[in-house]
């Protein structure tokens, strides 16, 4: 591929081996399908998918919007392009049969505005999923709100109701993460918001609101929950790093004065960067940042990432896919190994991790059937196999660095 974009694995197919997906955001580049033959490799089914025509895309998203348990994708384009970066989501429709359909028009889903990150969840209650939308919120030069962010409510019949202006979700900041989790258990989903060039956002999903109509109402309670450190921030999610069964938030610094300020880091130098963050669950409403304690308060320019675990020991893991838009940002990719929760330590060097490209989409899979993680990391598609249990030796292949995985082999 030949720009930074998204990458998704599952079974599109239905034959229990999972498939990859993969995007780049030029607007005229071409997303590609490949299937899992089973076998170690893959095979090219853009075009007998019905994927031709879909070009661009920084980013992918997995859902299931209309319940019938195939797996269809929200491709999202146009961040940090501004004005210049009014392009439109688009909803692809899973048939079933291996092949998509692009109903985002038929779904009420079309909108123009720069934007890389959404998350669904069924977050009424009703059974179907809905989806948030970030947007890269700014204002105009006539002091309007441009590209605000929408909540798109389902409708249970395919299309979708944009819910979130008259719930105050419109005006959120410049977006760079969105996640959907539980924070304090109630049944109900909330919503952590990342933004870059302001404050992020913890909005508390306080169900049907009698007081003001009957409306479903979010509360931002960030302040109060203690999760308000950054301003420029990127990747996000809620994950139990713990495992103590309540939601935690780990959210990725994004900024630096130079670039130089990474490497000042890592020596014990003075540095000027924002850094990441790891708010533990508190079970009342609150968190506690333990960035410093469990070792994540590091200096790493993080755009794609993810959590998965790689070791099968029950705990979760974190790969951060770094870089940004210079050429002199190419920074290794990094993994970090939970330590039963209490700490989290860099196996970059001893697993074979550490692959110098811009990272961008990151997915976790067994695409073996193996009962052990591989995953992919875009830009410049690289497919990274796992061939070993013990960190302490080379525990990870990378199988293909080239620009599909058509032949990787594992």
């Amino acid at each position: 591929m030949a720009h930074s974009g998204g990458v998704v694995m599952e079974d599109f197919t239905g034959d229990g081996l999972l498939d990859i997906v993969v995007s780049s955001s030029g607007p005229l580049d071409q997303m590609r399908l490949f299937h899992n033959n089973g076998d170690g490799t893959f095979t090219d089914r853009t075009e007998a998918a019905g994927l031709k025509d879909e070009t661009g895309g920084l980013n992918i998203i997995p859902t299931d919007y209309d319940n019938d348990g195939h797996i269809d994708l929200l491709v999202l384009r146009g961040a940090w392009w501004g004005q210049y970066g009014q392009y439109p989501v688009s909803l692809l429709h899973n048939r079933g049969d291996g092949t998509f359909e692009d109903v985002t028009v038929k779904a009420g889903l079309l909108s123009a505005s720069p934007t890389q990150t959404a998350a669904w969840a069924d977050y009424d209650g009703d059974g179907w999923l809905d989806v948030f939308v970030g947007h890269e919120s700014e204002v105009g030069k006539d002091g309007k709100l441009l590209y605000p962010s929408q909540l798109f409510h389902n409708n249970h019949d395919g299309t979708f109701t944009e819910v979130g202006a008259k719930m105050g979700l419109s005006n959120l900041g410049f977006v760079k993460g969105v996640a959907w989790g539980d924070f304090n258990n109630d049944g109900r989903p909330d919503l952590y918001i990342s933004v870059k060039g302001g404050r992020n956002h913890l909005l508390r999903n306080d169900g049907v609101d009698t007081a003001h109509g009957g409306a479903w109402h979010f509360t931002d309670v960030t302040q109060q929950a203690g999760v308000a450190q950054q301003t420029n921030s990127f990747a996000t999610w809620f994950f139990d790093y713990n495992n103590d069964g309540w939601p935690d938030i780990f959210v990725a610094g994004y900024s630096t004065q130079t670039m130089q300020d990474v490497g000042a880091f890592e020596l014990g130098k003075t540095f000027h960067a924002e850094l990441p963050r790891l708010y533990r669950n508190n079970h009342d409403g609150t968190f506690t940042d333990v960035s410093v304690q469990t070792h994540m308060n590091r200096a790493i320019l993080t755009m794609g990432a993810g959590f998965g675990d790689l070791d099968n020991d029950g705990w979760l893991d974190v790969y951060l896919g770094t870089g940004e838009t210079s050429y002199e940002a190419l920074l290794p990719n990094r993994m970090f190994r939970n330590d039963q929760g209490q700490r989290f330590q860099d196996v970059t060097t001893s697993g074979g991790f550490g692959n110098l490209q811009k990272g961008h989409g990151v997915a976790f899979g067994d695409l073996c059937n193996t009962k052990w993680c591989c995953w992919t990391a875009a830009s410049r598609p690289t497919l990274f196999d796992h061939s070993s249990i013990w960190w302490g030796s080379t525990t990870v292949r990378r199988v293909h660095d080239h620009r599909t995985p058509a032949e990787a082999r594992m």
